[in-house]
């Protein structure tokens, strides 16, 4: 059984850290991290991660999710990919 809780806690242990790997050309503003969409054209930054929690949100599209759902969609992988990964040590 895929333990979707632990992997998120993993990934969310250090927020930031995934941040400058997985969205290196975002910053920090306060409790939250910057960036242009990863997902689409997007002149201004307008896709948020939140530092403390882990939570991240497209404010021009609304999408939003925790760090699992988004290595998956930054990787062209499931979320059950993802959390395998984890638990076995590649992330």
């Amino acid at each position: 059984m895929l333990d979707f809780k632990s992997a998120q806690a993993a990934l969310a242990r250090d927020v930031q850290g995934f941040c400058l790997k997985h969205l290196p050309r975002g910053k920090r503003k306060g409790d939250w991290w910057l960036v242009s969409s990863p997902f689409r054209v997007d002149k201004n930054p307008s896709f948020v991660v939140s530092l403390p929690t882990g939570r991240w949100k497209d404010l021009s599209t609304g999408d939003r999710g925790d760090l699992v759902d988004l290595l998956a969609r930054l990787t062209g992988t499931s979320a059950a990919e993802v959390v395998r990964d984890i638990v076995g040590g590649k992330t």
